[in-house]
């Protein structure tokens, strides 16, 4: 896909902050597609059987009922787990979602954004992507490089962004290099934590060519600053807080 010139509300994990649902649900997806957001950011590992399902933590432990790595557990193990009653005994019952069927509820309503956290993966996310009918409506990100120019060789209609992070803001050298990196990978975003762009930094980025979504801003004083100077993206977990504090209005 191109991704859109517009400025994006970004879900993260869904709407998954405070008082919202339980993260990387297809309630939290749903519930973030009716506050209004634009694109929804999930997490992806690989089970034993080689699925991909939508977690943030490579283990099930925090965010279901269960223990144990994803990758030591087979699909029909992994959905046998309730995924949302940690969050509110409302949720429960709650089943960790498989990439195809997140992509299979939102199609044609949000932009998805798959972040890659687990290694060796990129090939079953572009077939999931590629099988599910969402070249033109996915974007796939990772801190991992390799990641991101897997996803980019196995099918270049498959829109790319680079993560990376840091405590504050780049110097020009740090810019120039992650502009050199990012087009490297052939990515056409790249996705720095918010407290590291500045408008220099950011000037540079857009020269280049670069959309910048910037991650996760949860605080109203920062989704101002970032918005007024700028980003293309803002990512957030409290997507009913930022459309609050923009002005914008539920789709």
């Amino acid at each position: 896909m191109k991704i859109p010139d517009k400025f994006l509300r970004v879900a993260h994990r869904g709407a998954s902050g405070p008082g919202l649902a339980p993260e990387n649900t297809l309630a939290a997806f749903e519930m973030a597609i009716r506050i209004g957001a634009d694109a929804i950011e999930c997490d992806v590992h690989a089970t034993a059987d080689g699925r991909v399902v939508v977690m943030h933590d490579e283990k099930v432990d925090r965010t279901t009922n269960g223990k144990g790595a994803i990758a030591g557990m087979p699909l029909e193990a992994i959905k046998r787990l309730d995924a949302g009653g940690w969050r509110d005994a409302k949720f429960a019952g709650e089943l960790v979602p498989t990439l195809r069927e997140m992509l299979t509820m939102i199609a044609g309503r949000a932009i998805s954004i798959i972040e890659i956290k687990a290694p060796k993966i990129a090939d079953a996310v572009a077939e999931d992507i590629i099988s599910s009918a969402s070249v033109e409506s996915a974007v796939v990100f990772s801190f991992d490089a390799d990641a991101v120019r897997d996803v980019r060789a196995l099918d270049p209609k498959i829109a790319t962004a680079f993560l990376v992070s840091g405590k504050g803001p780049m110097d020009a050298a740090a810019v120039r290099d992650l502009v050199a990196r990012t087009q490297r990978l052939g990515a056409q975003a790249i996705a720095p934590y918010f407290a590291m762009v500045t408008p220099e930094c950011l000037h540079a980025f857009h020269g280049a060519g670069l959309k910048v979504w910037v991650w996760t801003v949860n605080e109203p004083a920062d989704m101002k600053r970032v918005y007024q100077m700028g980003v293309d993206a803002i990512i957030s977990d409290r997507i009913d807080v930022l459309n609050e504090t923009l002005g914008f209005k539920r789709t």
